[in-house]
């Protein structure tokens, strides 16, 4: 029985039982207040400052909003009772391992493991912090461990708990598809009815598109809808270059506060943090630090002197190790900056990983009356999302606004650097196949 009710600016009124407000009352998940949903996309959309915070008591309310769905088709038994708690409790702690600028640090420049593959950062949250003894008391802890570490509670079992919350077409997708569109301002939606359409079969979470014996094309179509505004959310808002120049900012600062003699930061100490912790830390680094933090906390965004794309790149294998390896990028950059004789601050190299897959696409379908549930492979809109999204792929070398005279240098050295011409455009001039 719901305990308290929180209102919620996408979702409306949201319910929690008082097992669940214990949680969300632990001083290690208010700390998820601190950390922006999108880290730096508010200097690009002012209105992109939702937390963490939020979209957990989203996840968990679309949870619910699923399981009821599943219910309506599968049967009530489907998901149990004893399900439904667990799996509420995984949506409200999905998050709960993030640091600030999480997907930043650990996505874009790779300084540290991403949080929901780093075994050590998991297991001090759950069982280290004071959020374990309330899951040791709610006898949480131990499945939560599981389903964060391996996604199923044992080995050969369903999937389905970890597949509401995480999977393709799951809640956390869900709600954050929503908010981001909510708070930057993009007039983008998906259909509700999209809740009708959840059922679990072999014991994994899949969509049901059959209807009286027949293909629905309407739910299809609703899938391909909300791929689509997966598709425009990364287009315009996760790898806008502006926010890209950001991330790059915060990055390299951290990384020269890390390497700074005597640090006083590591991964560690970033669990008690939020994004202006962190950003206070590292205003009180080394001078390089702090000089790309004030650039950063006044919008002096580096700039664009070099960029490529797939549009003249077929193969990022060759830019791979810039993304994997610190030392290999921090060659580069020292490399450049000496060349353009400006500080070694002031040179960034930006480059995201080549996996950028829509991975929401490989969601298990239900396609025919009693078949087991399958991908849909070869459907042509699907595809079509796919290569568009691999099409996102953009590397980068941003120089510091202080140097901007010599960005043209910059570029023409970057493309005798990386053997490929720059697609940073003059003033005026048109892209290639728009001439």
């Amino acid at each position: 029985m719901a305990t308290k009710t929180v209102r919620d600016p996408v979702h409306g009124d949201l319910d929690f039982t008082a097992e669940e407000i214990a949680v969300v009352d632990t001083r290690t998940f208010q700390r998820l207040r601190q950390i922006k949903q999108l880290g730096a996309a508010h200097l690009v959309y002012p209105g992109a400052v939702h937390t963490r915070f939020e979209h957990s008591l989203g996840a968990c309310g679309v949870a619910r909003r699923i399981i009821a769905g599943i219910r309506r088709n599968c049967g009530r038994q489907t998901v149990s009772a004893d399900d439904e708690r667990l799996i509420c409790f995984y949506a409200l702690v999905h998050d709960i391992t993030h640091i600030p600028f999480g997907h930043t640090l650990e996505d874009e420049r790779r300084v540290f493991p991403r949080h929901d593959r780093n075994r050590g950062r998991i297991e001090h949250f759950l069982t280290r912090t004071n959020l374990a003894p309330v899951l040791e008391r709610l006898g949480l802890q131990d499945a939560l461990l599981r389903l964060l570490l391996h996604h199923r509670l044992e080995e050969g079992g369903a999937t389905f708990h970890y597949d509401i919350v995480a999977g393709t077409i799951c809640a956390d997708l869900l709600d954050y598809l929503e908010r981001d569109c909510y708070f930057t301002g993009l007039s983008q939606r998906f259909d509700e009815r999209i809740y009708k359409y959840f059922v679990v079969d072999s014991g994994a979470l899949a969509i049901n598109l059959v209807r009286n014996g027949m293909f629905r094309m309407d739910g299809l179509s609703e899938i391909v809808n909300l791929l689509r505004m997966r598709y425009v959310l990364s287009e315009r808002v996760y790898y806008h270059p502006a926010k890209n120049a950001a991330s790059a900012m915060l990055s390299k600062a951290l990384e020269l506060c890390l390497a700074a003699p005597r640090a006083r930061l590591g991964e560690r100490a970033l669990y008690e943090l939020g994004d202006e912790g962190l950003l206070r830390l590292m205003s009180a680094g080394p001078a390089p630090a702090r000089h790309l933090v004030r650039c950063y906390l006044a919008r002096r965004l580096y700039k664009k002197a070099y960029m490529v794309s797939r549009r003249s790149v077929r193969s990022t294998e060759r830019f791979a190790p810039l993304h994997l390896d610190p030392a290999e990028r921090q060659r580069v950059e020292r490399l450049l900056a000496r060349r353009l004789r400006v500080p070694f601050r002031s040179v960034i190299v930006y480059c995201p990983s080549a996996g950028m897959q829509l991975r929401e696409a490989n969601a298990l379908f239900r396609l025919e009356p009693g078949g087991p549930p399958r991908m849909l492979e070869h459907n042509r809109e699907l595809a079509d999302l796919r290569k568009r999204q691999e099409g996102l792929w953009k590397f980068f070398v941003f120089l510091d606004p202080d140097y901007r005279d010599r960005l043209d240098d910059a570029g023409r050295i970057c493309a005798e650097l990386f053997g490929q011409p720059n697609e940073v455009l003059a003033p005026g001039e048109l892209p290639p196949d728009e001439c």
